[in-house]
């Protein structure tokens, strides 16, 4: 049996691509595949085929019993939950069985087992599915049929998407706003520049409106910059309860903000805490 051959019987149920993982010479799952799950779904979703090989254009399934192919199963979805980073509901969304491939013979017959994932395309929501870790560092695209590290300029793209996804109008207006403030900033510094013989006018050259906020910033995403800028070094648990935010909003608009490059944070996940730049 060749791929196409698999693929004809079964097609991915998303995108285009199937990828073949090895297992052989492995002892647990092969670390490339998360690169695989993470490019998929940050692209267009798409196949693996675990415990697999292709030899001479045949398309062979390494696992030689059903015992070894479901221990490999369950260890991938025990994997999911912490290997790579990915909501709950996404996780759910992926489908991993096991599909056996028999052989006869006058004599006898024998079946070799493989695992067929099926990944779908995350929503921008979801975005970026990383492997754990630095989300700048181990985040991954599919590109040519290969899978290539983002750059951090595309990761900070998809934590702004996902942002304006989960949060809404606030977030997307602000974005808009930020976007248009960029593109206009240019002209507006050539008409600021002191003409010959002024003065250099004074302050870092931000544009605020009279409550000192960014003119960017609307709602809610102007009251999490404002607490930012009137507490330093505040919790995402502090804002969530003075604004009255649940814990995983308050965290959407930090993200947001610090996107925008308007706050930093300081500090390791549990006692991270921010400051308006």
């Amino acid at each position: 049996m060749r791929l196409s051959d698999f693929t004809a019987k079964f097609p991915p149920r998303h995108g285009t691509e199937t990828v073949i993982h090895s297992t052989k010479n492995c002892f647990k799952l092969p670390e490339t595949l998360w690169e695989t799950v993470s490019a998929f779904a940050n692209t267009d979703g798409g196949m693996i085929l675990l415990g697999a090989s292709e030899k001479g254009g045949d398309l062979q399934f390494e696992f030689r019993d059903l015992k070894t192919a479901k221990l490999y199963h369950r260890e991938f979805c025990a994997e999911c939950k912490y290997k790579a980073v990915m909501e709950p509901a996404f996780i759910r969304e992926i489908e991993a069985v096991i599909v056996v491939e028999t052989y006869k013979s006058e004599c006898c017959q024998s079946s070799t087992y493989a695992i067929m994932i099926q990944v779908p395309k995350a929503r921008p929501e979801q975005k970026p599915v990383f492997i754990t870790g630095n989300v700048f560092k181990n985040s991954y695209l599919r590109r040519g049929g290969q899978n290539a590290l983002c750059s951090k300029n595309e990761v900070r793209q998809m934590l702004i998407e996902a942002v304006d996804a989960e949060l809404g109008p606030d977030a997307q207006e602000a974005g808009e706003a930020q976007q248009a403030a960029e593109t206009q900033e240019p002209e507006k510094q050539a008409e600021k520049a002191p003409k010959e013989g002024e003065k250099e006018p004074e302050g870092n050259g931000a544009a605020e409106t009279a409550e000192g906020l960014p003119e960017e910033l609307t709602g809610k995403l102007a009251d999490v910059y404002s607490y930012v800028k009137a507490h330093p070094h505040a919790t995402s648990g502090d804002i969530a309860d003075v604004i009255q935010l649940s814990r995983e909003s308050a965290k959407k608009y930090l993200q947001r903000l610090s996107a925008l490059g308007l706050i930093a944070a300081e500090g390791a996940n549990k006692n991270r805490r921010y400051v308006v730049k």
